[in-house]
């Protein structure tokens, strides 16, 4: 390569440096001009945010007491949850038996209503159709 080649591409080179230059240059100040439109529109919408902050502020203040009787309310439900175990467990073979009762008790109301049913037969005068299936 001769020495005019290599002036020519340390040339070519240092124009193309300087037209980065200038092409970030731009970028920063249109950046700039963004960042000034967002901090307008931002400064307008916590000036209307400041009241709203400030109405859930005495809110938290509020609900902070309560907030702190929920703890030992819990607590207790806990301890009536525990308790409530074990009587469930107690009530199991209760309802267990009940539900035999309630199946023996289906099949003691049909026997009664047949048994209704040919007394009725009966008393009208009739013979039951159905001597054999009481």
């Amino acid at each position: 390569m001769s020495e005019e080649t290599f002036r020519i591409v340390v040339a070519a080179a240092v124009l193309i440096a300087c037209l980065a230059f200038v092409v970030q240059a731009g970028v920063v100040i249109a950046l700039f001009r963004l960042t000034r439109k967002m901090q307008a529109k931002t400064a307008g919408f916590m000036e209307k945010a400041e009241p709203v902050l400030a109405k859930v502020e005495s809110v938290f203040d509020k609900i902070g007491p309560v907030i702190e009787k929920i703890g030992p309310a819990l607590d207790s439900i806990n301890a009536a949850a525990a308790k409530v175990g074990p009587a469930i467990d107690r009530f199991r073979p209760v309802v267990d038996r009940v539900v035999v009762v309630v199946e023996r008790t289906g099949v003691l109301i049909q026997s009664v209503n047949r048994v209704t049913a040919t007394a009725n037969l009966i008393m009208q005068g009739c013979p039951p159709p159905y001597r054999g299936h009481l």
